[in-house]
């Protein structure tokens, strides 16, 4: 078995990977995360082809885990454990390394090193919630996302918003991205300064796409349904969230 960085022949397979879980995945999720530079897709094979594959994105001082998958027939067979100890090897020394896992896996990476941080909500947009928005030129995303996360990734979140659309608080600051995916629409990140304005925005921006859109929240809000719950977990420091301006994550697969 060998590691090697997923090309772009490899991604309608990794679609087909991912489609058998349910999670919804394009070959231009691929392709954007690819080309922001900072996240990288490995994938591990053999003579037969493709085993599994894992996501590592530089968060600056933080490495993102995602992604996660091995093909059904090769479970069990200690891949996912490889897998995951080449993704953090070529993160490099962080402070901290993190990923969101479902209940159903979050044993397996406890078994590998990695501590409980809290739980959280993916939820489903159910509708009929009021919110307001406004639009702006510029967004400070480096300052928010230092703040409230505590790591740097301003080419994710340039990512994010070059395929979305970034709405802002009516009152104070702060922003949301919503991502009318035709797969999975989803709303992430939410931030913002002022609490109420910040419950406001969030719901402006499930209203953006409507019922049905997905979100992973810090906490449930009135008008979700949870479908699951994931928890963060981590390796090395405790990663920061400032819970009184975090109202909704970038995503199950950004952190």
């Amino acid at each position: 078995m060998r590691f090697r960085e997923a090309d772009l022949e490899d991604f309608p397979l990794l679609v087909e990977l991912t489609e058998r879980e349910g999670w919804n995945y394009t070959e231009a999720d691929f392709v954007n995360l690819k080309n922001t530079g900072c996240a990288h897709t490995l994938v591990a094979e053999d003579v037969g082809g493709i085993l599994g594959m894992i996501t590592v994105i530089d968060y600056d001082n933080m490495g993102w885990i995602s992604n996660v998958l091995v093909k059904r027939s090769k479970r069990g067979s200690g891949i996912g454990k490889r897998l995951l100890a080449e993704g953090i090897g070529i993160l490099g020394r962080k402070e901290t390394v993190s990923l969101f896992a479902y209940e159903r896996s979050k044993k397996f990476y406890q078994s590998e090193g990695f501590r409980l941080d809290r739980t959280l909500h993916f939820v489903r947009y159910k509708g009929y919630m009021s919110g307001a928005a406004t639009r702006r030129g510029s967004y400070d995303f480096l300052r928010f996302q230092k703040e409230c996360f505590g790591y740097n990734c301003p080419k994710i979140l340039n990512m994010l918003a070059s395929i979305g659309t970034v709405l802002s608080p009516v009152e104070g600051e702060g922003f949301a991205i919503v991502r009318a995916d035709p797969k999975e629409p989803c709303v992430g990140p939410v931030v913002a300064d002022d609490p109420v304005a910040g419950k406001s925005l969030l719901y402006a921006a499930f209203n953006q796409i409507g019922a049905g859109c997905r979100a992973v929240l810090p906490r449930m809000v009135e008008g979700t349904d949870e479908v699951e719950r994931v928890s963060r977990l981590y390796l090395g420091e405790r990663p920061i969230l400032d819970e009184g301006r975090v109202f909704a994550f970038s995503g199950l697969e950004l952190g």
